[in-house]
């Protein structure tokens, strides 16, 4: 077997596209598609507070729907929510949104714990800061 060339690994750059199954109960049909490794880099900054190099809580309550933004797509590759749709994604049932979520990470090569390592490294949050306290 012959090992492949650096050009080799830039010609691949078609994006995948996989269909989200279990948004039948939702009458619903998606489908998932890849990222780059820059879109990757600019959704995981997306998380912090520039200035401070901390995670910024209202950013973080964003990313599962900022995440679906960019990832799902009709069949063709074309994205189905625009930046602006996150109040309106923010309403949709939390099942529903689960199911994009989870497809769209899996899809796109996130670990499970990738947002909660990001918080561990993170500076702490006051406990006044969130809604639940």
């Amino acid at each position: 077997m012959t090992a492949s060339t650096a050009a080799d690994f830039f010609a691949c750059n078609t994006r995948r596209i996989v269909p989200i199954a279990g948004l039948e109960q939702w009458g619903l049909t998606a489908a998932a598609r890849s990222i780059t490794e820059k879109e990757r880099a600019d959704y995981e900054a997306s998380w912090l507070d520039g200035k401070k190099q901390s995670l910024d809580l209202d950013r973080l309550k964003l990313a599962k729907v900022k995440l679906i933004i960019l990832v799902v797509c009709d069949e063709t590759g074309r994205q189905l929510f625009q930046r602006g749709d996150e109040p309106k994604l923010l309403k949709l049932d939390s099942a529903l949104t689960s199911l994009l979520y989870n497809a769209s990470r899996k899809h796109c090569g996130f670990d499970d714990g990738d947002i909660e390592r990001l918080v561990g490294n993170s500076e702490p949050v006051p406990a006044d800061a969130s809604p639940y306290v």
